[in-house]
Parts: structure tokens; sequence; C-alpha cells
């Protein structure tokens, strides 16, 4: 593999274009000296910040979060990707806030000619739920989300402000260059689909579709090559795939039988290409007919999650267990996958929204290796670093990345993907992380507030339990927390860590995940991090309209197997707990819907009548919904709050056992 021509602090945005997620890459060089008098302005404006910020930090936190900052200097070099005429990106700006701009592609001088289409102005109070360019680029539509809504707005590129089309809408596609929307919003009897004419009135939306059936969810989306509006209707483990054109005024089904919920199709050179299930994909004649043909399959474990199509190539992300494999499909039906060089890491297929692109990006890291954006040429599948983020202050081959397996209670095999400091004795204190839940899998990329635990000298760890994206199917939350409690008690009985210095790391369904593992063995851990935690699963879950998806997820209560394995995972039920009680931290968000601050207020509260001599710390982080808070320098400053738990909690604990040692002796 090449050499990278780009040594830099890098920052990934995710954005999308005409239907299509596209990464951007923020890169710079400079030189040291330089690096050391930004270092000094980020502390002057860090310090400016903390007056104002919305999260109060004590003197270590802020010394931990000034060490983050420092690792992630950049000059602002920007490389954007290039669509139709522009290059679209996001950049964060000092007094304007998060911007998304676009300048002309030939223009090799960042930020000249720049045209700022979005700022944070436009949605102060609100997060910004998703953004797409039309594909004749002069206009913009956006979802900003306000509590549990998301309002759709559109915006002319040439003028100012923004018009309102809907304030319950879910997603939403263009159609027609920029002419109209087709958008999805919830009602109170169910779910519709509407065309909206740009200019038109709202009320005079046409309704293309509507479903009053209860758990169905429903979403739309611009095929790449700007052809069709294709709608996914989803209800459990079944999806129907329905196509909108142009000129129709309902939509048209493409497969007459029930498909997958991870279905997904797309079109591409006058035929569509279906993913009907995680190991199958047809092709078919975009015509009436819709005869379809396999094209390729997949034997499990191994799985597809999701796919890209070019004129003369179709790009597959496959999951083997916890690693990702990227495979591609040639026209003469050939299949080559991209080399990778590490065991433990982490791969992500950047969108392209060019379908005549010969080369394919991603995005790669290990948990030693910082980001880089490869770019693989998928006629030869030469592979070319293109960027690579640098870190400062810090010699990476101090640090060593294994896989280990565990064996969890009825057999099953557990990957632990595991980073630790060479030159520390075991065993070692260690930070363990986990998720579990919606088929989500927790990657071991590079992280720099990892980074910073590392050169405390404390490992980390993620296990990979089921739930999650790294074991296939549904499994009992319950399988995740015995899953979770033996593989910390694998990495004890090697030697690796130590069992009276482990720390645990969950954030949202994670967080409930290790919740119920310390309600089950409170002495297993010495502190845990629980950043928007589902803790009352039961009163979410029982709300009225909570899709069947979400029981089916977590318990069903209406039954009595579901009962019976909700009373033993619940986090709120501490009476089993005793008089010991990790030292806990509680993160929440003021806006987050998910996970409620009046819930987490209440998780505190159960803790803090069950075991009154529990340490606990509860921090509410104002403006902030559920993924956190959308200004990054907010965001490092929660991160900080963390890692300054773990690290005065050890260090309590240590200066504690030299205390006794020295009475002892």
């Amino acid at each position: 593999m090449e050499k990278p021509f780009v040594a830099s602090c890098t920052t990934f945005v995710n954005v999308s274009l005409s239907g299509i997620g596209t990464s951007l890459l923020l890169a710079g060089n400079c030189k040291l000296g330089k690096l050391l008098r930004e270092d000094k302005k980020y502390r002057r404006r860090s310090s400016r910040r903390a007056k104002s910020s919305h999260f109060f930090l004590s003197k270590i936190e802020e010394d931990v979060y000034h060490d983050i900052l420092r690792r992630r200097l950049s000059t602002g070099t920007w490389q954007p990707v290039r669509h139709g005429s522009y290059n679209y990106y996001h950049r964060n700006d000092r007094f304007r806030g998060a911007c998304f701009c676009r300048r002309l592609y030939w223009n090799p001088i960042p930020f000249l000619g720049e045209q700022v289409l979005l700022d944070s102005s436009e949605y102060e109070g609100s997060e910004l739920y998703s953004l797409e360019v039309a594909p004749n680029h002069q206009r913009l539509a956006f979802l900003v989300k306000t509590g549990s809504n998301c309002s759709l707005k559109v915006k002319e590129l040439a003028g100012k402000g923004s018009t309102e089309v809907a304030r319950t809408c879910t997603s939403f596609a263009w159609e027609n260059g920029s002419a109209s929307l087709i958008y999805a919003s919830l009602e109170d009897d169910g779910v519709s689909v509407f065309r909206h004419s740009v200019g038109s009135k709202p009320s005079t939306d046409s309704r293309l579709f509507f479903t009053d059936d209860p758990g169905t969810t429903v979403d739309v989306h611009l095929s790449k090559t700007c052809r069709n509006v294709y709608m996914y209707e989803r209800k459990e483990e079944e999806c129907f795939i329905w196509q909108i054109e142009r000129s129709c005024t309902s939509p048209r089904l493409i497969y007459d039988e029930r498909l997958g919920a991870d279905s997904a199709v797309e079109d591409l050179n006058n035929q569509l290409i279906l993913l009907r299930d995680p190991f199958r994909m047809y092709i078919s004649d975009n015509d009436d007919t819709f005869k379809w043909d396999l094209l390729y399959e997949l034997s499990p474990p191994r799985r597809i999650v999701r796919f890209d199509v070019f004129n003369k190539f179709v790009v597959l992300y496959v999951r083997d267990g916890v690693n990702a494999i990227v495979q591609v499909i040639n026209e003469d039906g050939g299949r080559c996958e991209v080399a990778i060089p590490d065991d433990c890491y982490s791969i992500r297929v950047l969108p392209n929204p060019n379908v005549n692109c010969n080369t394919l990006k991603l995005k790669y890291s290990t948990f030693t290796t910082p980001t880089q954006i490869w770019e693989v040429n998928m006629k030869s599948m030469r592979t070319r670093v293109l960027a690579a983020e640098r870190i400062l202050f810090t010699d990476l081959k101090r640090f060593h990345t294994r896989r280990l397996t565990a064996s969890s209670t009825d057999g099953l095999a557990i990957s632990i993907s595991l980073v630790e400091p060479k030159d520390r004795p075991y065993p070692r204190p260690c930070v363990i992380m986990a998720y579990g839940a919606y088929g989500v899998t927790c990657e071991p990329e590079f992280s720099v507030p990892i980074l910073c635990l590392l050169e405390q000298g404390i490992s980390f760890a993620i296990v990979h339990v089921r739930g999650g994206g790294e074991v296939f199917g549904r499994w009992s939350k319950n399988q995740a927390v015995e899953d979770l409690v033996r593989g910390i008690q694998e990495l004890v009985s090697l030697g690796i860590v130590d069992s009276t210095m482990i720390f645990g790391w969950g954030s949202s369904a994670g967080g409930s995940l290790f919740a119920a593992t310390a309600k089950r063995q409170p002495g297993l851990f010495t502190a845990i991090a629980l950043v928007a935690p589902f803790s009352d699963v039961a009163g979410e879950l029982m709300k009225p309209g909570t899709p069947s998806s979400e029981i089916q997820e977590w318990f069903d209560l209406e039954t009595d197997s579901g009962r019976q394995q909700f009373t033993l995972y619940n986090p709120m039920d501490l009476a089993s707990v005793g008089d010991t009680f990790p030292d806990l931290l509680l993160i929440g968000y003021e806006l987050d819907d998910r996970a409620p601050v009046e819930q987490i207020v209440g998780y505190y509260d159960r803790v803090r009548n069950a075991v009154p001599a529990a340490r606990i710390d509860l921090r509410i982080v104002p403006e902030a919904g559920h993924s956190g808070p959308s200004d990054p320098f907010e965001k490092t400053r929660v991160s900080a709050a963390i890692l300054s738990f773990f690290i005065c909690n050890l260090e309590s604990r240590l200066s504690l056992a030299q205390k006794n040692l020295g009475l002892s002796s």
C-alpha cells in the first residue's frame, strides 16, 4: 500500500447529496510550532467558552478536555467531495457554528468563492437531523428535530430563509429535479406519503399512500441515478418495497412477496438490483414484469449489510462476525475482496454520488491506527491512502491491539477487541464497552478519548455481545448480559485485567445493558458511566403507540415469558442489590426523547433509595438530543467528564490501596 501524501488531523462529516450520503474530509498540514500556537488559541478560546458553557467542568475535567483538543489540531485545509459542478462540505465556523457550504469544483483555494448554504442559526434550538441537495443544485431540503417531531423545510439556494413543508416528517426524497418532494409523515391515525410541489401550499399536497397498521414505519429514498423514488414499508421482520414514478398517483409494488426488514433496492442501467435478505441479491429489468433472477448469494455467518451500485460494478459491505469485508462484483460476475492488513479493525464504505466512477473510497482505522481514507481502483483492486489523520504528542507504537474469544454460558463464542499499553505490568485497570441492540456493531475504531485512557495506563476492551451486528439474529437481552459477564471474567482469568479495577461505559441501549449487569452482579464493576441510558424499559414499552419492532427488540410484556425475562433484566428493580453498588456517573440530555431526563432522574432516585451509600454523579446537558451536543466543543466536554470520572476513581482507589499497604506494613 502506498504511503499517505496527506499527514494531518482529520475530521469526517456525513451529509447527503441527492439521496446519497457523502463523507467529507477535513485535513491539514502544519509544522509543530504552528500547532503549539494553535493549541494556545484553543486554550484561550476554550477558557472563554468555559464561562458560558452548558456543561460545567472541574479542574481535572478541564485538563482532560484540553488534552483531547490538542491532539486534534488542524489548519483546516478542506478536501470536499465533488457532486456535479460543485464541491460540498461541512465546516465549523467560530461565529456561525456548523455550516454546510459549497464552491465551484475548479476553485483550488479553500473558502474562496464559498457559499454557505445552511448554518446553525437557521435551526437554533433544534437538532439538524438530515439534509439533501436537489439534483439540479438549486434547492436544499432538511429535517430539524425539536423534541420528538421532525420538521421538513425547503430552502432556495439563491435566496434567503426557508419554508416549512411538514411538521411530522420521518423521511423525504427529491423528485423530478427539484420541482417536487416525496415525504413520509406521521399522523394521528397512521403514516402517509405525500407529494409536495415546491412553491405550493402544504395543504394542497397529494397523498400517495396511507397505512393505519400500528407498528409500521415508512421511509422513502431517491435512487442513485435520480430516476425513481422508492418507498419502504416495514413492520417487524417484514418489508414491502414500492416504486414511485414521476407521473404516477400511487406507488406500485416491485416484489410480490414479503422481504426481510433490511431489504433495499437500486436502479442501474435500466435494471433493478434488490437485496432480498442478508444473504441473497436479485436483479430484474426495470419494466412492468419485475422478473427477478438470483445475482449473488452468501452462506452464514457472512451476510450482506448494504450495497452500492456503479455502472460497471456492485459493491457489497459484508459482515463476518465482528469484522467487515468489502467485496466488488464486476460486470462479468467476478468477485474480489479489498485486502485489509489487520485482524482487529473498522472499515466503512463511503457513499459516492457518481455512478460513472471506477474508484471506491473507504474509511479505515484500528485502535492504534488513526483514521485513513482509502481509494480502491475497482478494476485493478489497487489501494492507495488518500489522507491519514495524524495524532500529536503520542507514540502509538506503545499500544497493542488484539482479538480474544470468550465462551458464553450456552457455548457461543463471544469476541473481545482489546487495546492495552505495552509498558504497564499485568493485571491492568480496564474500561469495558458494549452495546448489544438494534443490530448495531460496536466497531474497534480509533478514538482520541480512548487514547487518553491508554496514556493513563488504562486498557480498553469492547465485548461484542449478542443483539448487535456482530452475532446475527434476534437474542434475549439477558443473553447479552451473560455475554458481557463472561467476557469480563475471561479477561480477568487470563490475568489481563485487575478484577478490582473494572470500569463500564455504556451509551443508550448499552447503558441499559450495563445497568442490568450491575444490578445482577453489583460487585463486578468498580464504576460505570451511563450516557443517556434506557433505564425505564417497561415505561417506554408500555407507552401507547410503541412500534412492534421496539417490543420485539426488547420484551413483549403481554406474554408470561416476556414478563419473566424482563423481571430478570429490569435495571430499575434493585431490591436484590444489597449494600454494594459501583460508583455511578449518569449523563442525560435535556432534549432527549428516547431516554428522557425524567427517566434518568428516576433511575438516580432508585439507586439512591436502594443503596444510600452509593456514590452517584448526575449530569444533565442542556440543548442536546439523544446523540449528544451538536457543538463539537460541548461533545468533547462530555467525553472529558467521562474520562476524568474513570481516572479520578482509579487514582482514589490506588491511593487507598497504598495507604492500606502502609498501615499493614
